[in-house]
């Protein structure tokens, strides 16, 4: 994982959204295969931006951004530790042992259920789940 992050926060979407496609296009005037990762804490925000630019902005600048990379937020933290604690890269790692994919995290919380209803937890911490799962 190379190069910088830049952190830009608003509070209108349309503002962040103007902002990030004018910094991508000048990032690309110098090198137009230039990679521009997008780290968005939900998938609709994604599809948003990508709607946004090829329909709300349609004639205002490039007409494609074809080295935009948008990526959720979990797994791009859970990359990066990976990266920098193991010092490998993350692209090489399987799928399935990424620490936040559906199969691990499924294991992880079927562990953390059983273990607090042996400890007879569950019922006084999570009175409606413990109800849900003896139904």
């Amino acid at each position: 994982m190379e190069g910088s992050m830049e952190l830009v926060w608003s509070q209108r979407l349309e503002d962040l959204a103007e902002r990030l496609y004018r910094d991508a296009e000048a990032r690309l005037e110098g090198d137009p295969l230039a990679r521009v990762a997008v780290v968005v804490g939900h998938p609709m925000r994604g599809e948003w931006l990508k709607e946004y630019h090829l329909f709300d902005r349609a004639g205002r600048g490039r007409a494609i951004l074809a080295g935009m990379d948008v990526r959720l937020l979990h797994p791009f933290v859970g990359d990066w530790l990976y990266a920098a604690l193991e010092g490998k890269d993350p692209r090489q790692r399987r799928p399935s042992s990424h620490p936040y994919s559906m199969e691990v995290l499924r294991w992880r919380i079927d562990a953390r259920l059983a273990a607090l209803e042996a400890s007879g937890e569950l019922e006084g911490a999570y009175p409606e789940l413990a109800g849900y799962l003896a139904g």
